[in-house]
């Protein structure tokens, strides 16, 4: 039946099975043997023998040299009483049941008509859990435990495939992060060893046919020989006629061994061995959290329902059919009971990921649907921000997956009324992930929510810790402790009569002794009317929002984000939240471009640029510049730039001081002012009065830059006056250093003084422009420029102009 050393014939083999086997009385009366032991319970050395039988008989790797029709008429006889099988089996402690089991139930999938009753069989009669407590949680390193383990590993792969039902009951036992190696196509490490032997049948008749061949060969070769030798002989003594014996004979090959073809209606596809090795691992990721107290809470939960279903089987009469109740059956990890979870992730781990490693999310849409629904129903602040920065995290990864959020409006109300300082930056975080799709771009727009950004945009002019570039030596900055504070508040008393102005320190004072309150109305330059003063940003940001945060929830981490300089937790400064809103501002305007595909100029102009074109709006987005901070002067550089191309208004910007205060900065990211500059500056409804050539009067920075500089800057464009800006230059063609620049900063800063120290009372306090009076250089006084060149260096280095060489005849005609 199964030879037991190495050396076999699968020729000998074919036919000792088929001796044994042909018989179908024979086979019959073995079977009953088991099912008289079984149903007497008696018989336990006979039961052992007769799976050893069946499994020579019926399993894969070893029937295969079985004659067809013999393997079929057994099939049939196993199938007439499986049921008693796995009855026995599935209460059987013995892994060489277990081993036998498997095989059955390989052999049962060959049977029409039987496929989706026999594969959940397996789950009703408790095989596949126990199964499973063997393949993964069984104790023990020999390598008995360890290839019973694969091979337990193999009888699952065969159950749950195409059976809905086992995959049911897997996804309520082991958590999703780990089913889903089942279908991974990586391999384990080389150092988890495949322990279980199968035959190759097919190999193996193929070697022993290569085998015989040789022989014949080598046989066929004497023969040749010896009768040629043999032929002569007769010939030389004429026998040949006379000796009828010797005559040649045909003698016939003997036949190849045949195997029978395998018929596999069903094809595990599994990756196991993955699966396995992984469930061994420690993990800590957003879908999975898996190590020892995880383990041994499945084990557990395992020999609990086991021990129970055995305990019920007790109370019932012999014989009586039992289904276990699978369906309710649920692993429950009490470790992680403590994790905040949603669906099958966990929000600590998932917000802690970079894009470059983060978990894959199953089905986008219904887990930001899911986490937005707990949003809904949370109470506690800590709650409410961990789930909209998931949304953040989750739309910013699949925003086209999960496209529109149809309640993009409600968010930007339900930040409008907030007060506290954690749930303020997550808002603004998922909001900046929500502009990534145009159609919430429409419903954020629709909902006023570009005033309510630039509010808080402005808040940038209290970071007074922020830090410092080492060349920014020459800024204006505020009075300490509230020093000489320009008093820019009005306010209405209990009796109705207006009391003012005053310090912003000074309001603040009061409303802690309790003279100002939430509802006291207020006034202020920039704001339309007389609000309350919990309705003004300045105020609510610094003495009305709500510090005391809820943190009974440890797995939030907010203590670990920055604290707001205004008091409670927040997830940026203020400084990084401008710097947020403005990256928000430009996203939403990169959707609606000034020009189509053709180059032609769009009118009307897009709303949001017509919005932020707005004075109060522009003017308060052009201050930010003052706060001299690299990320927020180039981001307002690039979103005024954006905003005014192609825009009716661009003639009247210079009236909100942007080239004054974007010349007063002394940082070295250089480009995005230069290629604002380039844009916008010969735009403007402004013409000089000094004399100066054509060009450099039309130029709103004619009073302020030498006119070579504007010259330089409309020759050679942004990228090359950048380089000029920032260097030590004197040629012909431009004269220009650090020296110059500190000289021009000092007259600007010295021009705008006046306004620019109010910024620290009253950030929404507007700019009244103000020409600036011509700025003479100390370094030009000897200079004599004419027509793009400096003469005396032009006449040091060749005599003449070569740069523009077309414009010569002009050039001598003034020289």
């Amino acid at each position: 039946m199964q030879p037991m050393h190495p050396s076999y014939e699968l020729r000998l083999e074919q036919l000792n099975k088929q001796s044994l086997l042909a018989s179908r009385n024979f086979v019959e009366h073995l079977l009953q043997l088991v099912v008289n032991h079984v149903n007497r319970g008696t018989g336990s050395l006979v039961i052992a023998s007769m799976l050893d039988f069946l499994t020579y008989t019926v399993c894969a790797h070893i029937v295969r040299p079985q004659p067809e029709k013999i393997f079929d008429m057994i099939l049939e006889l196993v199938a007439e009483r499986l049921n008693l099988f796995e009855t026995f089996i599935s209460l059987s402690n013995s892994t060489n049941y277990r081993r036998r089991s498997g095989d059955a139930s390989d052999h049962r999938r060959v049977q029409p008509g039987n496929l989706q009753e026999n594969a959940d069989s397996s789950v009703n009669g408790g095989c596949l859990l126990k199964t499973l407590g063997t393949s993964t949680i069984s104790p023990g390193k020999d390598l008995r435990v360890l290839a019973n383990r694969q091979l337990s590993g193999q009888l699952i792969s065969f159950w749950i495939a195409e059976n809905s039902a086992a995959m049911e009951l897997l996804r309520r036992c082991i958590p999703r992060g780990l089913l889903d190696f089942l279908s991974s196509v990586e391999k384990p490490p080389n150092s988890e060893a495949d322990l279980l032997t199968t035959r190759n049948n097919l190999e193996a008749a193929n070697q022993e046919s290569r085998q015989n061949s040789q022989l014949q060969d080598q046989l066929r070769s004497m023969q040749i020989t010896v009768e040629a030798r043999l032929e002569t002989l007769l010939q030389h003594w004429n026998l040949e006629q006379k000796l009828t014996f010797l005559q040649r004979k045909e003698e016939k090959s003997q036949k190849p061994v045949t195997l029978r073809k395998r018929r596999r209606m069903v094809k595990a596809q599994s990756n196991w061995k993955m699966f396995c090795y992984q469930f061994n691992q420690d993990h800590a990721k957003a879908d999975l959290i898996w190590n020892e107290k995880t383990k041994s809470e499945l084990k557990q939960a395992i020999e609990n329902e086991m021990r129970q279903l055995q305990q019920e089987l007790e109370f019932l009469q012999q014989g009586t059919l039992v289904s276990w109740n699978h369906t309710e059956f649920e692993v429950v990890y009490g470790s992680l009971i403590d994790e905040v979870r949603i669906g099958d992730y966990y929000l600590r781990f998932l917000l802690n990921e970079n894009n470059e490693e983060a978990t894959p999310i199953h089905k986008p849409s219904e887990f930001f649907n899911n986490v937005y629904h707990r949003f809904l129903l949370a109470t506690r602040s800590d709650m409410k921000c961990l789930c909209l920065k998931a949304m953040g995290v989750v739309y910013e990864r699949h925003c086209i997956t999960i496209g529109a959020f149809s309640d993009s409006k409600f968010i930007v109300q339900m930040m409008s009324k907030c007060t506290n300082v954690a749930e303020r930056d997550h808002y603004l975080f998922l909001i900046s992930k929500l502009v990534l799709d145009k159609h919430n771009v429409r419903d954020l727009i629709a909902a006023d929510a570009l005033p309510l950004l630039v509010d808080l945009a402005v808040l940038a002019h209290l970071h007074v810790n922020r830090a410092k570039i080492h060349s920014q030596t020459n800024v204006i900055e505020g009075a300490q402790g509230g020093e000489n504070e320009s008093k820019e508040w009005y306010y209405n008393d209990k009796n109705g009569q207006r009391q003012g102005p005053l310090s912003f320190q000074c309001m603040k004072d009061m409303y802690k002794e309790a003279k100002l309150f939430e509802k006291t109305e207020i006034w202020a330059e920039g704001l339309d009317k007389w609000c309350h003063l919990s309705a003004v940003a300045q105020f609510r940001w610094t003495v009305c929002s709500s510090s005391n945060i809820a943190s009974s929830h440890t797995s939030c981490d907010l203590a670990l984000q920055p604290q707001g300089p205004m008091g409670g937790t927040g997830l940026f400064n203020l400084t990084d939240m401008c710097s947020l809103i403005l990256d928000t501002l430009i996203q939403m305007c990169a959707f609606y471009p000034s020009r189509d595909e053709a180059g032609s100029i769009i009118r009307p102009l897009p709303r949001v640029k017509k919005i932020l074109s707005e004075p109060v709006l522009l003017y308060q987005i052009v201050q930010l510049l003052l706060t001299y901070d690299p990320a927020i002067v180039q981001r307002v550089a690039q979103l005024v730039n954006d905003v005014m191309q192609d825009n009716q208004f661009v003639g009247r910007l210079y009236l909100s001081g942007v080239f004054f205060f974007i010349l007063m900065y002394n940082g070295s990211n250089i480009l995005p002012v230069a290629k604002f500059l380039h844009q916008t500056h010969l735009k403007q409804a402004f013409r000089s009065t000094l004399p100066k050539s054509e060009l450099a009067s039309r130029s709103v920075l004619c009073p302020i830059l030498p006119e070579a500089t504007i010259f330089y800057l409309e020759q050679y464009g942004a990228e090359k006056y950048a380089e000029v800006f920032l260097g030590e230059f004197e040629n012909p063609e431009i004269i220009w250093n650090t020296e110059m620049r500190r000289y021009m900063i000092e007259k600007i800063a010295l021009h705008v003084s006046d306004f620019s120290s109010r910024l620290s009372s009253n950030v929404k306090a507007l700019y009244r422009y103000c020409p600036i009076p011509p700025i003479e250089y100390p370094q030009l006084e000897e200079e004599l420029f004419c027509h793009y060149y400096y003469l005396r260096h032009l006449t040091d280095e060749q005599g003449s102009p070569t740069g523009r060489s077309e414009n010569r005849l002009t050039f001598y005609a003034l020289v």
